[in-house]
This record gives C-alpha cells, structure tokens and sequence, in this order.
C-alpha cells in the first residue's frame, strides 16, 4: 500500500501533466482551425487549374510538344517521393502511416523496374527513414510553413532541372489528406507529370473551348505548368500540416482523459487510504483508553 505523502506526490504530477496536454491541445485545435481554413480554397483552385489545363490539352494538337510537366509517355526510371512528416512529436501515428505508405509506394514502384529516391521534410520522420527499404536514395529537409513559398518556389525550379536533364522522369508526394478533424489518412499526389495516363482516358470530360490562346500552345503549357505544381505542392504542405495539427489534437484530448481517469483512481485510492489510517489510529486511541 502505497503512502499518502507519495499519492498526494502522484496526483500532483498528474496533475501538472494534465495542465500541459489540456494547452497542447488548445494550441493544437487553433493551429488546426488556421490551416483547415485554407484547405478547401486550394482544393477548389487546383481543380479548376488542373481542368483549364487538361482543356487547352485536348483542344490543341500537342503531339511531340507536350510539356513533361503535364504528362510524360516516355518509360520512368528515375522516380522522386516527396513525404510530408513532422518537425515535432506528440502527433500520434501519423509519421508512421506515412512511413508505412510510402514503403508500399516503393515496393509498387520497384516492381515496375522503377528507381526510387525520397526526400523528407521533418526531423520526425527522417528519424524513422532507416526502417524504409528498396530506395536508392534518401535525404531530409526543413520547411517554415510561415514561408512555404521558400521552399516551395526552389523545388520547383529544381525539379524543373532535373526533368530538362532527364534525371529523373516522375516526382510524387505523400502526405496527411485531411479527411476531417479527427480523420486523416496518407495521399499520394502526382506533381510530375501533373496528369497521369487514366486522367486523360477520357477526352469527354474536358470543356469544348470557344477561344484561341496565345502564345503558342506548347510555350503556354510550358509557363503553366509549374506554375500548377507550385499550387499542388502548397496543397499538400497545408492540408498535411492541418491532419498533423489535428492528429495532435486527438492525441492531446485523448492523453487529458487519460489524466482525468488516473487522478480519480488515484483520489480514491489516496481517500482509501488516508480513511484506513484514521481508523487505525481511533482505534488505537480506544484501545489505550480501555485499557487505562
């Protein structure tokens, strides 16, 4: 049986654990609340830029002078995974789904003979990188989401390279879709090329266009285009920070019940326990007395 003096030690630092889970998740839920906000807004304007795109693909004669940025219908070889993880803990599973999607991603693509390279975003995750298996190469960087255009506008650019230099054909990446604000679940989102071969199956679903464009065709989609995938790759960096930031709010709302539930035992074990001692000693103050 444990002593008052270490219950009441206990239920104190449970107590102050509490405090601390119950203001991560107040944080938690107004970090969520800003960046959710953004989500829909972005949704909404890629798919109108993804449909204006595959318009002006179907409605010129682009044979030989589509854009890789768009679609590529040359074999790939060299394929980019980008995860989206975390700089910070306390988020729950959410690094190791992604963890666990990207290595199914892996194993997909090297069947198909594909060589595959991941760059991470978030200390987190890259921590955890040693447990994936089948890529050619893994590397790790940082983005402040308070300037993901920072980050956003370089890679691109870089990206952009490495598609003119042919060294790698294909970049993908992986992040938290916010379903909801206790649901996420790990995405896979195509940023080169931008369409792939089922999304321009059916022609019927691009508008019959009423105008020209200028300039040429070719010169349009080539401008268009990364600018697009800078609008996709600022999707996936928000909505995966607002699944993290939500993931975390569950987690912390989860970790405050758990604290409430142990204090109460703790109390009844500590209301328990100090009721025994003051019994003990009535009757030993009885005992004395009667046998005085």
């Amino acid at each position: 049986m444990a002593s008052l003096k270490t219950l009441k030690k206990r239920i104190q630092s449970v107590q102050s654990t509490r405090k601390i889970t119950a203001a991560m998740r107040m944080v938690a839920t107004s970090y969520y609340r800003r960046y959710q906000a953004q989500v829909m807004p972005l949704r909404h304007l890629n798919a109108e830029l993804k449909s204006c795109l595959k318009t002006v693909y179907f409605a010129t004669p682009l044979e030989g002078a589509v854009d890789s940025f768009v679609a590529n219908k040359k074999p790939v070889t060299n394929h980019l995974i980008l995860v989206l993880g975390t700089d910070r803990g306390l988020c729950g599973s959410f690094n190791v789904k992604l963890l666990n999607y990207t290595q199914s991603m892996i194993s997909q693509l090297n069947e198909r003979g594909q060589k595959v390279s991941v760059l991470c975003v978030g200390h987190r995750l890259l921590s955890m990188i040693s447990l994936l298996s089948g890529a050619h190469a893994v590397r790790g960087c940082n983005v402040d989401y308070k300037n993901i255009m920072d980050f956003i506008v370089p890679f691109v650019a870089q990206l952009k390279s490495l598609q003119r230099s042919n060294t790698i054909q294909a970049c993908s990446v992986v992040y938290g879709s916010n379903e909801s604000a206790i649901y996420s679940k790990p995405q896979l989102l195509s940023l080169m090329p931008i369409f792939k071969p089922e999304d321009l199956a059916n022609k019927e679903d691009s508008i019959e266009p009423f105008f020209g464009s200028e300039p040429a065709p070719s010169d349009f989609m080539e401008r268009f285009a990364p600018e697009i995938v800078k609008t996709l790759l600022q999707q996936a960096l928000i909505e995966s920070k607002a699944s993290e930031e939500s993931t975390r709010m569950v987690a912390m709302e989860n970790a405050t019940k758990n604290a409430d539930e142990m204090i109460r035992k703790l109390n009844i074990e500590f209301n328990r326990n100090r009721q025994a001692s003051i019994t003990k000693e009535l009757i030993e103050i009885i005992s004395g007395a009667e046998a005085v």
